[in-house]
């Protein structure tokens, strides 16, 4: 079986693979070293990929596999734009509580449900899972009928999801741009959490368990931005972002998160010692290190 990826052949040689599935296996995992997706594979005129039990054909049934690939960081772009001129649509449609246009975006939502779900964290998910128990079991006719405040819980809901969905797109089309923005938010941050301690002295533990929840936020953001930006600008070159600690970006992340966590579960037992200790020995010297990174990229 002779392999062409985008129209140029393919220079390797098949060894154990006795199946297409094997063979397609076997090359996503070679091209996603360079960050590059399997968009469609075809024999001919066929489309293998959409046809029933692909997988277990044969190799020798195929003469020319043909495989049309593209950065996964442009497909990426290309389902969030979707996303986001969805839900638009879905937005004015039940500004309008127009029953007709709604119809026709109802066939859309599981589309929407499967993007959001892959790309976003959980408690973005937490907004589309009540959005969609709103539009579930109902019809377009209902849904345009939706008393004031359900209609506006559900714009609410889309607001929170078209908001999101075109600050992850500014961070693939802009990362050096909202890298600056997010550095500016950290140096807040470190003033924000160095008060914790005192806000809740002062009994104002909502403001202080806001800020916490605030930097977990920030800190998600500046590990794919950061980890983004420094793919782009070393194009390939170059082993992995070692910290002053030794350990990968992969790693320093790992611990930060774990740190949050616990942060957060402090907060839960009202454990103002551990909250202390937390933000003091763990929290603040990771910080520190946190912003070496990103004066590095700025």
């Amino acid at each position: 079986m002779e392999i062409k990826i985008n129209n140029q052949p393919l220079d390797v040689t098949l060894e154990n693979e006795k199946t297409l599935g094997e063979v397609i296996s076997g090359l996503e995992a070679w091209l996603d070293d360079a960050n590059l997706i399997v968009c469609s594979a075809h024999a001919g005129a066929d489309d293998i990929l959409s046809s029933q039990g692909w997988e277990s054909l044969p190799v020798e049934s195929i003469d020319v596999l043909y495989l049309t690939v593209t950065q996964a960081d442009d497909l990426l772009k290309e389902n969030l734009h979707t996303v986001e001129q969805f839900l638009t649509f879905l937005k004015t449609a039940l500004a309008d509580a127009d029953p007709s246009r709604i119809a026709d975006l109802l066939s859309g939502i599981p589309y929407l449900a499967e993007s959001v779900r892959r790309q976003f964290s959980t408690d973005l998910r937490s907004d589309l899972e009540r959005l969609l128990t709103m539009l579930a079991d109902t019809d377009a006719a209902a849904i345009a009928a939706w008393p004031p405040p359900v209609r506006e819980e559900a714009l609410r809901l889309i607001t929170v999801l078209s908001e999101r969905t075109a600050r992850r797109i500014k961070e693939l089309e802009e990362p050096e741009a909202v890298l600056r923005e997010l550095a500016s938010e950290l140096d807040r941050y470190v003033e924000k959490l160095g008060e914790v301690s005192i806000l809740m002295q002062t009994g104002r533990d909502r403001d202080a368990m806001d800020t916490v929840i605030g930097f977990s936020d920030l800190s998600g953001r500046l590990a794919r931005v950061i980890a983004y930006t420094r793919s782009i600008r070393s194009s390939g070159e170059g082993g992995e972002l070692l910290i002053p600690e030794g350990k990968n970006l992969q790693a320093f992340y790992a611990d930060l998160n774990k740190q949050l966590e616990e942060l957060v579960e402090a907060f839960q037992n009202r454990d103002s010692v551990l909250i202390g200790d937390l933000l003091e020995y763990e929290i603040a010297p990771r910080l520190k290190t946190l912003k070496s990174l990103v004066q590095e990229l700025i």
